[in-house]
């Protein structure tokens, strides 16, 4: 039995497999759907060296090859398998740092039944945020575990899974520079070389695309380099939050984000960074608070790729979210080494587990249908047009002409300049006449 206790944290990944039904939504049309490398392992071999996150497409491409294209819910499946193994990482993770055995992998089931994972589990078009999670702590685990080749050849894939994973580069650095603080700092080098390694061959890849290129030049011209950075800060802490306030989550989310430097929100989330960066910075001088310096540099790693410079579409990324949620586990394994703080997580981790699950099969349930999920998303905002764009068209879809009319209004009140709006308001006005 004993030799099974490593895979016991997996049963976290247990209630997405009651959410697994329904079809493709938004993003996974783009993305496995349309897209050329995903669609056989004869067109992945045809796309691979032009391609985005070729490991991610290759998994993509398996599952078309196998016959399971039109099968949304066998690939979901595939998702939660790769959940659970992130859940059994994250478990050995917290077991190096000092928690007890039973608390590490109670806080692993728990982080793995958390329903933040919905958009990297329940779309397909996140898969590459949840296998490059996955790598990305098993990367971490063998650092810890001084396996430093192993830790660079993880790392390399983890970047081919999702290109953001290349700044999980930070924690490894730490754990490098921590581990056995009293030998030579010349070791350092010959420790990190591997993920140093893969972390230039992945930056000479990104270098190469024309693709990541071309979205580069997006996000320095595209919009205003202070507004996106402004707006992208302060979503951290309502990323944060939402670990907490798992009825907001959604899909597309219409929050209103911080325009001026002065916004507490954006001052906010500066002070996250400063926080994180102050923790990791004095846990390399202080060896008995290595966990929090894994942590902080776990969160930073996570966040830091999707909520600083790089200009997006979408200020707050839930894709982000579960290896940030991942960080701060890891930092409270600081203090679940000694026995009172090891029961006292015990207990609220059990006492969160029920309502956690509870609410993972709610939102999971979303997922079902397009007209759930949007309606879901445009409930939730009044500053983003697009969850009621998207509503209104579920609701045509459902033949529902007159309720897909008045999202279609809702949509363009809250932006009227918009011509696609405009015109479907016209078109399905038209239609009652």
């Amino acid at each position: 039995m004993a030799r099974f206790t490593p895979y016991v944290p997996a049963i976290g990944a247990l209630p997405w497999l009651l959410r697994l039904r329904g079809p493709y939504h938004f993003d996974d049309w783009v993305t496995p759907m349309s897209d050329p490398a995903s669609a056989g392992l004869r067109a992945f071999a045809k796309h691979l060296f032009v391609t985005l996150r070729p490991l991610s497409k290759l998994t993509y491409a398996l599952e078309a090859s196998m016959g399971l294209g039109e099968l949304a819910p066998a690939r979901r499946l595939v998702s939660v398998v790769m959940l659970a193994f992130a859940a059994t990482s994250l478990s050995r993770i917290l077991r190096l740092l000092g928690a007890r055995k039973v608390v590490a992998i109670t806080l692993a089931a728990v982080w793995a039944c958390h329903p933040v994972h919905a958009e990297s589990v329940l779309s397909l078009s996140g898969r590459p945020a949840m296998l490059g999670c996955a790598l990305s702590l098993a990367a971490l685990g063998a650092a810890l575990r001084r396996r430093w080749r192993r830790a660079g050849v993880v790392l390399l894939l983890a970047c081919l899974a999702r290109e953001t994973a290349i700044a999980m580069a930070v924690p490894i650095a730490f754990v490098a520079w921590t581990t056995t603080p009293g030998r030579p700092r010349s070791q350092l080098l010959t420790r990190v070389e591997p993920a140093l390694t893969a972390t230039l061959l992945v930056g000479a890849w990104l270098l190469v695309q024309p693709r990541y290129r071309s979205l580069a030049d997006y996000s320095l011209h595209a919009r205003p380099f202070a507004h996106s950075v402004i707006a992208q800060i302060s979503a951290i802490p309502i990323g944060l939050s939402l670990y907490v306030r798992t009825w907001a989550l959604t899909i597309d989310h219409g929050e209103a984000f911080a325009r001026e430097v002065t916004d507490a929100r954006f001052l906010g989330g500066l002070s996250l960074y400063g926080v994180a960066i102050a923790v990791v910075l004095g846990a390399l001088v202080r060896a008995r608070h290595r966990a929090l310096g894994v942590g902080a540099s776990l969160w930073l790693a996570a966040i830091l790729p999707t909520q600083s410079v790089l200009a997006r579409v979408d200020p707050l990324a839930e894709r982000a979210l579960p290896l940030a949620l991942a960080g701060l586990l890891v930092a409270l394994a600081a203090g679940l080494a000694r026995p009172v703080a090891a029961r006292v997580a015990l207990g609220l981790s059990l006492l969160s587990a029920p309502i956690l699950v509870l609410a993972t099969l709610s939102r999971g349930a979303l997922y079902a249908s397009d007209l759930a999920l949007w309606r879901q998303a445009a409930s939730r905002t009044v500053v983003n047009s697009r969850p009621w764009v998207n509503y209104a068209s579920a609701l045509l879809a459902e033949g529902r002409r007159e309720e897909a009319l008045v999202a279609a209004r809702a949509a363009r009140v809250i932006d009227p300049s918009d011509a696609a709006i405009e015109a479907l308001v016209d078109t399905l006005e038209a239609g009652r006449r």
